[in-house]
Order: C-alpha cells, then sequence, then structure tokens
C-alpha cells in the first residue's frame, strides 16, 4: 500500500472518529481512549517527514527520529499536561498508543522507493 493512500485512511479515520465523537454524540469507548493518541502519532510523524522531504530532501525519518518524537509527545501529553490542565488525566495506555502509532508509520508511511524495492526483492 502506498504511503499517502494508507496517510489518507489514517486521517480520514481520525476526523470520521472526531466527528462522531464530538458532533454526533456516538461513542466508541475503546476508540475514544485510544484510536486518536495511536492515529494522531502516526500522522504527526507523516507530516514531520513530509516537511523533512520539503525543506531538505530527507526521504525518511531514522529510528532515533522517531524514538525522540514519540517520546516528546508521550511526555507531554502523559505528564505535563495533566499537571496544567485538571480534566487532563495521564494514561499507561495511551503511551502504548503512541507506540503503535509509531509503528504503523515506520512500517507503513516511513518507506522510500528503494525501501519497497528490497522487500520485494529481497
Amino acid at each position: 500500500m502506498k504511503p499517502g493512500f494508507l496517510f489518507q485512511i489514517l486521517a480520514g479515520s481520525f476526523l470520521l472518529h472526531q466527528i462522531l465523537q464530538k458532533w454526533a454524540a456516538v461513542s466508541i469507548p475503546w476508540a475514544d481512549a485510544w484510536l486518536d493518541p495511536m492515529l494522531g502519532m502516526a500522522i504527526l510523524l507523516y507530516l514531520w517527514k513530509w516537511e523533512q522531504q520539503w525543506l531538505f530532501g530527507k526521504q525518511a525519518l531514522n529510528g532515533l527520529e522517531v524514538l525522540v518524537l514519540t517520546l516528546v509527545t508521550a511526555v507531554f501529553f502523559e505528564y505535563f499536561v495533566p499537571l496544567k490542565h485538571p480534566g487532563f488525566t495521564s494514561d499507561w495506555l495511551d503511551v502504548v498508543a503512541y507506540a503503535a502509532g509509531s509503528l504503523i508509520f515506520w512500517f507503513g508511511l516511513n518507506q522510500t522507493a528503494r525501501d519497497k524495492e528490497m522487500l520485494i526483492t529481497g
């Protein structure tokens, strides 16, 4: 599956969930809790990759970049935001969701044409 198409599926799913949750008042408990952190992380990493391609011609993010952005995002949203805003709570399963989103990005959205050729030909 092409990364751009997968990104459209992820972004569309994220938007659909937001519309269902906020405007239609449809509650899907597991999705309300963990879908947004998972999809949001994959989307954030893909947008960062796009920005790096546009500014620097970089074709993919490396593992350290993905790990650091995932950790910064998790610490910010699961530690600092709940400290400053009482309406937010920390949930270690959100960290698992961030990691899952990073894995979706790594294996589905971070591929270059060369990487795909290597996967096909061995």
